[in-house]
């Protein structure tokens, strides 16, 4: 197994779906409990996918933003995921993000070295910018 995915399965392996999802919003419950479990399957798409309609749900949840971005990493969306490992992050007193700090953390490192922004400025009117895949 690789390290990345060895450490986000021992992440979510260790978690207690059950409690913590109850914290989370118990609406959504049923939701982030079947997400946990495509994730400890290696269906990150179908995790990622419950994670999101869970975020809408509960947006100010901490624990639902890491687990996304960790999903979103594992599915090419790598912007998304980013964002959303920051915003997890910035919850340093959430018990869930203090105890995954470190996965979460790498994880963002590692998105960050493969991501770049790019700022662009003309003065030409209606000037069109393309970018090759």
């Amino acid at each position: 197994m690789r390290p990345l995915v060895a450490s986000v399965a021992a992440l979510v392996c260790a978690l207690p779906a059950t409690s913590w999802a109850q914290r989370a919003c118990d609406d959504e419950r049923d939701r982030i409990e079947d997400a946990v479990n495509r994730f400890r399957e290696d269906d990150f798409e179908g995790a990622e996918r419950g994670l999101t309609f869970a975020s809408r749900s509960c947006p100010t949840d901490p624990s639902i933003e890491g687990l996304l971005g960790l999903a979103q990493s594992r599915t090419g969306h790598l912007v998304e995921a980013e964002r959303h490992l920051q915003a997890a992050l910035a919850s340093a007193r959430h018990p869930w993000i203090v105890e995954n700090r470190p996965v979460l953390e790498r994880r963002l490192g590692e998105l960050q070295g493969r991501l770049g922004s790019l700022m662009v400025t003309a003065d030409a009117r209606d000037a069109v910018l393309l970018l090759p895949d």
